[in-house]
């Protein structure tokens, strides 16, 4: 003996088991798979049936097969036969356990007590169908009704009899299946229903009767007693209303006869009175069109004389603007000029001073706050160039935005009343490729607009720095931008705000919503230009009387550009190369040439840039380089050094000069090659060295 598996019903939970001398039948629950049914073995091979049965059970004597479920029974009658019929149990109680007796009944276990069914017996199911669903109150109701059982030995269907009912009232006695039409007792109109049941030769009858639902409808309105009267009476009333409209109809016709006569008098009268004003208008339109020709001729020279008028005043306005403009920048970039040759000075002196007292360390400390004073002079000079706008605008360039950002609110926070407060958050940032002096002016004019929105009431100016990444949502939202990192500048006041119909127009060249004189228009306008410029985008978000916030997006940069730093080599000891040193400020003179000489240089130096040419006209080939002021009495830089290359060509000239900036045009490096560089005062001592170092030593420089 032994085991040996005949099929594999892994982790599907046995349920139970029987067999036949024929058949075998396993049931399982499904476990953790949740595959519940049974298995069948039959004719030497297993079937598989799916669904959640609980016990089977062989009736031996019939070959039948029952497997109980938890509201019914499914019955199989032959062996080897896959088809089953379901039984509910009923009252659709919870069946648990299951047998069948010698006689083929089945006993079924349920919550409420024990049932049996008998095969054979079971009780016949009713039902029945009508053509129509609606009819007329006493039409009869055709109808077909049948009945049957599942399973053999049921009787015939002419066996059957049936018991009918209407709504909730009695049930009839059961008579042979009525053929054709039932008659109906008298119903009310509206919906009713037919309940049907059927009892078998053995008096078993259905438990659930068939139901045809039907719609009884109102008798149409001619079936009443007063309708006919009612006709007649009508009829009666439209012939004596005929004849009354005959008679008028005759009436009018002799009436419409006299006023046709009064209507062809009165036409020709109107006719004649039409032809008299169609005259007269003609008359004054003639006379209306000259008046308006010469009214439009007033007009058109009145409108020119206003807007040659306004034209004028505004070209006045801004010719007047301009020039005070100009003045102003004149006379600060002559202040700057002074004052950097001042500064020229101090420098220099400090730092060779600095270098023969190291080993004084408390004097050091002295010439230390006097550099610090004179460096910070210098850059107030810087700022004050910047205004007057004889700084121009450099190249754009890799750089950080931080520095520029707090210059340009260093020179605002000096000209903001009391009532304003300015907060600013300024953090790191990658550079941006830019020209600082259109990113400075660009500042002044947003900050400059936000203080007169804000006027003599209290405020508050919020200047914000800081990166953002740029995604498809921000990009619908703001006008021009793309998605990429860029550095965010935000400038925000609590001003009177912008009316929304004057939003679209804000960076229109001259439109302007302040009073006459007190705004060009144009501050805006440059804004824009210059963050357009920079391929950057502008978001402008405002509220009447809350505020105004613009937002400028200039795309961040990850590449730093090299600049020179502290880190540079020192300048190599000259060897004894020859300067020509012109300035008509002796302090200058004198402290470059000290400087120069220290450093190892043969120094002639002029005051005088005449006597600086004759110079050089005695030995032109004794000079190995010339660093001449700009502006001199008698004869400037550029004129010295254009009289230098018609004698020397390639000697190299370096011109300084006050004024700040790259005064140099394209035209004039044109004609003056020989200018190498033109450098601006004050400059450090290590920077004069390292620049002269560079010039000198470079070989085979071709012409600028």
């Amino acid at each position: 003996g032994g085991w040996w598996p005949v099929t594999n019903f892994s982790e599907t939970g046995f349920a139970g088991s029987a067999g036949s001398d024929q058949e075998f039948v396993t049931v399982f629950s499904g476990g953790r798979t949740g595959n519940a049914g049974c298995a069948l073995f039959s004719s030497n091979s297993w079937q598989i049936l799916h669904g959640e049965f609980r016990h089977p059970v062989f009736d031996q004597q019939h070959q039948a097969l029952y497997l109980t479920t938890r509201n019914g029974v499914y019955v199989r009658r032959q062996p080897g036969d896959l088809e089953f019929d379901y039984l509910p149990v009923p009252g659709n109680l919870y069946a648990d356990v299951a047998m069948a007796d010698s006689s083929g009944n089945l006993w079924i276990g349920t919550t409420a007590g024990t049932y049996c069914y008998r095969p054979g017996r079971e009780t016949p199911q009713a039902w029945g169908q009508s053509s129509v669903t609606e009819l007329r109150r006493g039409s009869p109701l055709p109808v077909t009704l049948r009945a049957r059982q599942r399973f053999e030995n049921s009787p015939e269907p002419a066996a059957f009899r049936y018991s009918t009912r209407i709504d909730d009232g009695p049930w009839s006695a059961f008579q042979p299946r009525p053929e054709g039409y039932l008659s109906l007792p008298p119903l009310a109109d509206g919906v009713h229903y037919l309940s049907i049941r059927a009892r078998d030769v053995d008096g078993n009858i259905s438990s659930q009767p068939a139901r045809i639902t039907f719609f009884i409808l109102p008798d149409p309105i001619q079936n009443a007693v007063w309708f006919k009267p009612l006709l007649v009476l009508i009829t009666g009333i439209l012939v004596w209303l005929f004849w009354l409209w005959w008679a008028n109809l005759q009436r009018i016709a002799q009436t419409n006869a006299v006023l046709q006569e009064e209507v062809r008098i009165r036409r020709q009268a109107e006719a004649d009175l039409e032809r008299a004003r169609h005259e007269l208008e003609h008359r004054v339109a003639e006379r209306t069109a000259e008046l308006t020709e010469a009214n439009s001729r007033l007009k058109h020279e009145i409108t020119e004389r206003q807007q040659a008028e306004t034209v004028k005043k505004l070209l006045e306005e801004q010719l007047a603007q301009s020039q005070k403009m100009q003045a102003i920048g004149t006379l600060a970039g002559g202040f700057a000029h002074d004052f950097n040759n001042i500064l020229a000075v101090i420098i220099p002196y400090c730092e060779l001073l600095a270098a023969e007292i190291r080993q004084h360390p408390e004097h050091q400390k002295y010439l230390t706050e006097i550099l610090t004073a004179a460096h910070r002079a210098r850059n107030l000079v810087q700022q004050i160039l910047t205004f007057s706008r004889q700084s121009q605008g450099q190249s754009r360039q890799v750089c950080q935005i931080q520095p520029v950002v707090k210059e340009a609110l260093k020179l605002l926070r000096a000209g903001l009343p009391s009532s304003i407060q300015m907060t600013t958050d300024i953090r790191p940032t990658h550079p941006i490729l830019a020209d600082a002096t259109q990113i400075h002016q660009a500042i002044m004019n947003l900050a400059v607009n936000a203080q007169h929105a804000m006027g003599d009431r209290q405020g508050q100016l919020e200047v914000r720095l800081d990166e953002v990444e740029a995604e498809s949502s921000l990009c619908r939202q703001v006008a021009g931008l793309k998605p990429g990192p860029y550095v965010r500048l935000t400038i925000r006041d609590t001003g009177c705000g912008i009316a929304p119909e004057n939003l679209s127009r804000i960076f229109e060249p001259f439109f302007t919503t302040r009073a006459v004189g007190q705004g060009t228009g144009l501050g805006l306008a440059v804004v824009h230009g210059v963050v357009q410029s920079h391929d950057g985008a502008i978001s402008v978000q405002s509220e009447v009387n809350r505020g105004t916030e613009f937002q400028l997006f200039f795309p961040a940069q990850f590449e730093v550009a090299a600049t020179a730093t502290a880190t540079e080599p020192p300048p190599a000891p000259a060897h004894d190369e020859h300067l020509l040193l012109v300035d008509d400020e002796e302090a200058i003179i004198r402290v470059l040439k000290r400087l120069l000489v220290r450093a190892g240089y043969q120094v002639t130096s002029h005051l005088d840039p005449v006597q600086a040419w004759a110079d050089f006209q005695t030995r032109p080939q004794a000079f190995d380089l010339v660093l001449s002021d700009l502006t001199m009495p008698g004869m400037n830089g550029l004129e010295l050094a254009a009289k230098i290359r018609e004698v020397r060509p390639e000697l190299p000239i370096l011109i300084a000069t006050g004024f700040g900036g790259d005064l140099l045009s394209p035209e004039e490096q044109r004609r003056h090659p020989n200018i190498r560089r033109v450098v601006e005062k004050p400059l450090k001592p290590q920077d004069i060295l390292q620049l002269l170092h560079q010039e000198l030593t470079a070989k085979d420089r071709p012409a600028a």
